[in-house]
Parts: C-alpha cells; sequence; structure tokens
C-alpha cells in the first residue's frame, strides 16, 4: 500500500495541513462570519418583533378595556331605555284602562237608563192593566151587588 511508504509521510503531512489550513482559513474568514451575521439579523429581527408584539399587546389591551367600557355603557343604556319604555307602556296601559272602564262605564249608564225606562214603561203598563182590572173588578162586584140588591128587594 503506497500510503503507508515512510518516504511520501512528509508530502502527505505537507498537503493535510496545508488542506486543512485552507479550509479552516475559510470557513473561520468566510462562512463563520456569515452565519454570526445571520444570528445577529435574526436576534434583531426578533427583538423588533418582541417589541412589536409588546406594543400590539398593549393595543389590544386598550382597545379590549376600551370595548368592555362600551359594552357596559350599552348594557346601561339598554336598561334605561327599557325602564323608560316599561314605563311609558305601563302608562299607556293605564291610559287605556282608564279609557276602556270609562266606556264601560258609559255603556253601562246608557243601559240602565234603557232598562229603567222599559222597565218603568213596563210598570206603567201593568199599573194601567191592574187599574182596567181593578175597574173591571169593581164593576162586576157592583153588577153583582145590584144584582143581588134587587134580588132582595
Amino acid at each position: 500500500m503506497p500510503q503507508l511508504d515512510a518516504s511520501t509521510f512528509a508530502s502527505q503531512v505537507f498537503w493535510i495541513i496545508l488542506g486543512f489550513s485552507l479550509v479552516y482559513l475559510f470557513v473561520s474568514k468566510v462562512i463563520t462570519p456569515q452565519i454570526e451575521k445571520v444570528l445577529s439579523d435574526r436576534e434583531t429581527h426578533m427583538g423588533r418583533l418582541l417589541k412589536a408584539a409588546r406594543k400590539l399587546k398593549t393595543e389590544a389591551d386598550a382597545v379590549e378595556n376600551d370595548a368592555t367600557l362600551a359594552l357596559e355603557s350599552a348594557q346601561t343604556g339598554i336598561a334605561a331605555d327599557e325602564s323608560e319604555l316599561v314605563l311609558a307602556l305601563q302608562e299607556q296601559n293605564l291610559t287605556e284602562k282608564k279609557a276602556l272602564d270609562d266606556l264601560f262605564l258609559e255603556k253601562s249608564q246608557k243601559e240602565q237608563e234603557s232598562l229603567m225606562e222599559s222597565s218603568q214603561k213596563a210598570f206603567s203598563d201593568v199599573l194601567e192593566e191592574m187599574d182596567g182590572l181593578v175597574g173591571a173588578a169593581m164593576n162586576s162586584i157592583t153588577c153583582s151587588v145590584r144584582k143581588e140588591n134587587a134580588h132582595r128587594s
């Protein structure tokens, strides 16, 4: 095997040192600075992203607080409007109920007056009939008494 020949060891060691030195220099002067630059840019970019995320979180918290306040205000407004509406509906209900009560009272009074008139008319008709019957009964009794007196005499 020629690579194990001791006479070529010096040249092999030279080329190995030269090759590794060139690879080391290339890696240390070209690749490592690029990697360091990428890592530095990444760290800077991540820092900016974290700063922007904190800012956005602060803004989101402020928006959430504003939305919560607006929602509470709207709920309070709705509750107040609802209370006003309920009161207005109750007032309207009372007004309509009073109007219906008044109408019912008026109708019942008219009906009562009508019934009174018809019952008075019926009562006067009954009295007239009774007067006629009493008169007829009196005539009949008078005639009977006269007949009896005429018979007795």
